[in-house]
């Protein structure tokens, strides 16, 4: 849906149409309680454990 503006360089003006899209394309997207279930629902028993990916992260902060 595209508005039209009073006063507004055309390039503003495209700027706010698209930043007015944004909306549905967020409600589009599954919320972060389905992705949760999706991760909780994935067998992770093959891959690195808590203390590795923490020594990981600290590895590479130094």
């Amino acid at each position: 849906m595209a508005f039209t503006y009073r006063d507004v360089p055309d390039d503003a003006a495209e700027t706010f149409n698209k930043r007015a899209a944004e909306p549905e394309q967020v409600a589009s997207r599954p919320r972060n309680a389905k992705i949760i279930d999706r991760l909780r629902a994935m067998d992770r028993t093959s891959g690195p454990s808590r203390k590795e990916i923490l020594a990981e992260i600290a590895a590479n902060r130094r």
